[in-house]
């Protein structure tokens, strides 16, 4: 089997980690 790429358009940070902040 290939490996394919996930159908994920919008990419989203992974719930694991905090959100980005500045």
């Amino acid at each position: 089997m290939t490996a394919a790429p996930a159908p994920a358009s919008p990419p989203v940070p992974s719930p694991d980690l905090p959100p980005p902040v500045p």
